[in-house]
């Protein structure tokens, strides 16, 4: 892994974090998950990508945050 890449994919640990220590769930293909599993998922995924979903209340607080993987298609 380039040096870039794995300091964009601590970033984005470190924006997770931040949002799980304020009481965000996180999701990861449907699952409960973690900053780290997820941005090791993001950035070690060659043939697929991921897509970020903000989940919100009725006051329009984010509650959750799922990541889902999108296939390319051949």
């Amino acid at each position: 892994m380039k040096k870039q890449d794995k300091r964009q994919m601590e970033n984005l640990r470190e924006e997770l974090r931040a949002y799980h220590d304020a009481g965000v769930f996180l999701w990861l293909d449907g699952r409960p998950s973690t900053p780290k599993k997820i941005a090791k998922a993001c950035f070690m995924c060659e043939t697929s990508s991921y897509m970020r979903d903000y989940i919100q209340n009725e006051k329009n607080e984010i509650t959750d945050i799922a990541f889902d993987i999108i296939k390319q298609q051949k």
